[in-house]
């Protein structure tokens, strides 16, 4: 039980977007850029499908319950599965190296069983998820790189990326209309206006960033979870929802890695 429980954890969305702001500040932000991306736009997709079906999880009055906290219906698909798919999928397809790729494969199959065991998911759940999550991999892979050529040979005005960045995320969120969707939807804004705003005004790098590895993702991860334990004491409407995550968005991608470089060139 103790096993399951910590490695079902692995796929939660609190610690995939912790880990990717970790390789943010400390390995490579382009990757972590990408990784968060493609991970928040598939929570959108899985809020959506789930309500979509409303379908009921295991019945905890039949069978073993581990009390944990889930909505009563809305089993199908499952997030974890198709979230950790999505993720160890995407880090072994970075690496590509023999060894990655067996321990990817190995903590999708642990994650997704772990959601059978803690008897929160049926299989169906689980399978769906998994099959969801390489497909929607696959395809932000290939919509990215294909976007990216388009906008390169594109001559587009200078303030249409910070247009884009706010207004894709905002019209999901409307659309969608769901409280969780509206965090997610304004964590990618602030994702995408900081990664505008860390290419304008700040170049950050994170070989010569200050502090050592460890110690900033340990400051970086504590002062993030401050700010996003604040934006969950606010009023839970949808717009102050999307609003506040805009912040920790901006936190993420912009204001942590400024002061690391600002820090860098006045030690310098």
């Amino acid at each position: 039980d103790f096993f399951f429980l910590g490695v079902t954890h692995l796929g939660d969305a609190a610690f995939i977007i912790a880990a990717a702001a970790a390789l943010w500040w400390t390995w490579d932000k382009r990757a972590a850029a990408r990784l968060l991306s493609i991970f928040l736009l598939s929570c959108a997709l899985t809020y959506f499908l789930k309500n979509a079906f409303s379908l009921p999880r295991p019945d905890p009055g039949i069978v073993r319950s581990f009390g944990l906290s889930v909505a009563v219906n809305e089993s199908f698909p499952s997030g974890h599965a198709l979230g950790s798919t999505l993720i160890w999928g995407f880090i072994a397809l970075r690496i590509r190296r023999p060894w990655m790729n067996g321990l990817a494969a190995t903590l999708i199959l642990l994650i997704g069983f772990s959601r059978i065991y803690l008897v929160v998911h049926f299989m169906r759940d689980v399978l769906a998820g998994t099959v969801m999550g390489a497909a929607f991999l696959a395809a932000a892979l290939w919509s990215q790189e294909a976007a990216s050529k388009s906008l390169s040979r594109a001559r587009l005005p200078a303030v249409f990326p910070w247009i884009s960045a706010f207004s894709i995320p905002y019209l999901l969120a409307r659309l969608l209309s769901d409280p969780r969707v509206s965090q997610t939807m304004g964590l990618l804004a602030g994702i995408w206006l900081g990664i505008l705003a860390e290419r304008q005004w700040v170049s950050f790098d994170p070989a010569r960033a200050r502090f050592s590895r460890p110690l900033r993702i340990a400051l970086g991860i504590a002062a993030g979870s401050v700010l996003a334990a604040g934006t969950f004491a606010l009023a839970p409407t949808q717009a102050v929802f999307f609003l506040s995550h805009i912040l920790l968005g901006l936190f993420i991608a912009f204001f942590y890695p400024w002061l690391l470089t600002v820090n860098t060139s006045h030690s310098a």
